[in-house]
């Protein structure tokens, strides 16, 4: 459906007195959107999105849904278990969130658009469709500020933060980020933006009069740099000038990184977002990616690769606590732990009451709680609880003293009782949604691909979603017994790329997860599990692209591209731009077992650095200008032309 101006068709979709939903005529979406009657209003954190908001309805809790699988939003009867209404949409919904005057924004993530929503009626409520709004490429995160004038939108493929204002939501300002953008929250005062990445895991902190964008590193802090700190800090009364230390050290840390040299244990999943009492909390993951010029045993750093964390920043200084990312390490593989660490964080949520932090973890699927006030708080657990499989988006009901869950995969609501001495108290899950929404083989890949704490597939209980959240890459270079590697992105990467691996030593996908799971220190998967991952990997799409601004540039480049002068196309060709075959072009070093390198493709390319092997490369402009790289002749092109080539190149 093409997106613009005038007025897109859609189908209704409206409750039927039998319960199950009814299709009518299709009916005009405009894309100007003005205020309309609500039947309901927010519950809980103002502005704060996710897949799942509460609302009231005539005093009774309902739940607003994304499901993503059903490609539909649904407003459900939290206490009675109940479906009253649900929207069909033609997009996959990323979030959603409910504005002060209780119209229901919903992001669709494969569309580039917002659709604005109304609750109607009383006893049998209906979902209204107001308008849909174009955005930049892959809406994925939504907040609004407390006063309902301004809505963030986090564009995940664009890598930007969109601000729109007014009753009609209009799109006022968009600054880039860095790459896969996923949570916003706004600050208290309303003068930020904080926004998490599921990917090169800084803070991101959008000012928002001056629209400058400043990062936050989540890394590990290692003990010398600390002590530097502390020399530093000493004997500063002033808050301003302790202030200005902080960002200075924090400003290093961000200077100093190489990409090939990697020192202390890396953030990643940094998918959640949540606030209280003027900090932010942020659940993550550090990897030790191990030391690029050193082989290991595996991917990393042995039995210590993967920590669970929570960074804490403190909101209005915009610095992080250090003692939130100190590493303890002899917390790592302590036996009597039988609880499986949170390594797939995707939802968080505060209970003020009793001072917890609750966080979903995909691959475990537990809502696991953490001290709040704890200095670490992942080093300071509370209780767990099993949920349904899947968990995306957790919200606290206060009034019920209540937790509630949904889970994606399985497409439930989980109740957790929240009240002092009712840990042990089974949730009790709501299930509300039937048939299934994946083919049964693609859903079991989808949970293989995502399990965490399963010996079969890591020994350190890392997922095949660690390393390629949402089958995507995580932008890190590993150390593995073959020297330095970058992990490759799979969504619409693997059809017709054999074969696999940096070097090509795999003929096969199953021959490529066998030597996975070995570089794993894993045990093994049954023929039709790994038939399964391969079914799910192939029903992953690429990512949506960015449209193209400057045909002509990328028509220039297209030409470029082809021609002897560049020598792209020689190794590059075909429909996957990939010639199968194993070149050596001078890319490796002193920690590469072997020389010569497969193909990569280069279809969805764009975003996606660091390039090469090895990461060397920061950028695409990187690469084609380097003169010592002995693969094509790009660095001899003049600058317009390689700026041309790198259009092409973003474009495919």
């Amino acid at each position: 459906m093409a997106l613009g101006c005038g007025s897109p068709q859609r189908t209704e979709v409206v409750r039927a007195p039998d319960g199950e939903t009814a299709k009518t005529a299709p009916v005009a979406l405009p894309t100007t959107c003005g205020a309309a009657p609500s039947a309901v209003r927010p519950i809980g954190p103002a502005g704060v999105g996710g897949t799942l908001v509460l609302v009231d309805h005539e005093s009774t809790t309902l739940a607003a849904v994304a499901d993503v699988d059903g490609r539909a939003l649904h407003l459900i009867d939290v206490e009675a278990g109940r479906r009253l209404a649900s929207r069909e949409l033609d997009a996959r919904p990323s979030e959603l969130v409910v504005l002060p005057d209780g119209r229901i924004v919903v992001a669709l993530a494969d569309r580039a658009a917002l659709e604005v929503l109304v609750v109607e009626g009383g006893d049998a409520p209906a979902l209204r469709p107001l308008c849909r709004k174009p955005t930049a490429v892959e809406p994925r995160g939504l907040a609004a500020s407390v006063d309902g004038r301004r809505l963030f939108v986090v564009a995940g493929a664009a890598a930007a933060l969109e601000i729109r204002e007014g009753v009609g939501l209009e799109r006022e300002d968009e600054r880039p980020l860095g790459r896969e953008p996923r949570k916003v929250l706004p600050s208290a005062d309303g003068t930020r933006a904080f926004v998490s990445h599921a990917v090169g895991n800084d803070l991101s902190v959008v000012t928002l009069d001056t629209g400058l964008v400043r990062r936050i590193p989540l890394e590990e802090r290692h003990d010398h740099e600390l002590d530097e700190l502390r020399k530093a800090l000493r004997g500063i009364e002033q808050p301003d000038a302790r202030r200005d230390a902080l960002l200075a050290f924090e400003t290093k840390l961000i200077e100093e990184r190489d990409p090939n040299q990697w020192h202390r244990r890396r953030p990643a999943q940094g998918y959640a977002l949540a606030h209280a009492a003027g900090r932010l909390f942020l659940p993550q993951v550090l990897v030790d990616t191990g030391t690029a010029n050193h082989r290991s045993d595996g991917y990393g750093s042995g039995p210590s690769t993967v920590a669970a964390s929570v960074a804490v920043v403190d909101e209005a200084l915009g610095v992080a606590f250090q003692g939130s990312l100190a590493v303890d390490r002899g917390y790592f593989g302590r036996q009597e732990d039988r609880r499986p660490p949170c390594l797939l964080p995707r939802g968080a949520a505060v209970d003020d009451r009793r001072g917890l932090l609750l966080v979903t973890c995909l691959g475990a699927d537990r809502l696991v709680s953490y001290d709040l006030w704890a200095a670490a708080p992942s080093l300071a657990p509370g209780p767990s609880w099993e949920v349904g499989e899947g968990p995306t988006g957790v919200v606290v009901d206060a009034a019920e003293q209540r937790a509630v869950v949904w889970s994606a995969f399985d497409r439930v609501l989980t109740l957790v009782d929240l009240r002092p001495g009712e840990e042990e108290r089974p949730p009790r899950r709501v299930s509300v949604l039937t048939g299934p929404a994946l083919d049964a083989t693609v859903a079991r890949g989808r949970s293989l691909f995502h399990r965490t704490g399963d010996p079969r597939i890591a020994a350190d209980g890392r997922a095949c979603a660690s390393c390629h959240p949402e089958g995507g890459d995580d932008g890190l270079v590993w150390s593995t017994p073959d020297g330095p590697r970058r992990t490759p992105a799979l969504a619409g990467r693997l059809e017709g790329t054999a074969p696999y691996g940096w070097q090509g030593s795999d003929a096969s996908l199953d021959d490529h997860y066998r030597r996975a799971l070995e570089l794993l220190d894993g045990q093994t998967l049954r023929v039709a599990e790994r038939t399964a991952l391969t079914a799910y990997l192939g029903s992953l799409p690429l990512p949506p692209r960015r449209p193209v601004t400057d045909r002509a540039a990328v028509q220039r480049g297209r030409e470029i591209f082809a021609s002897s002068r560049a020598g792209c196309g020689e190794c590059h060709r075909g429909e996957r731009l990939s010639d199968g075959a194993l070149h050596d072009v001078g890319s490796g070093n002193h920690a590469d077992r072997g020389a010569a390198f497969d193909t990569p493709s280069l279809v969805g390319l764009a975003g996606r650095g660091g390039y090469f092997h090895d990461g060397r490369y920061g950028t695409l402009e990187e690469l084609l200008e380097d003169p010592k790289r002995r693969m094509g002749h790009t660095s001899e092109l003049p600058p317009a032309e390689r700026q041309a080539l790198v259009a092409f190149l973003e474009s495919l």
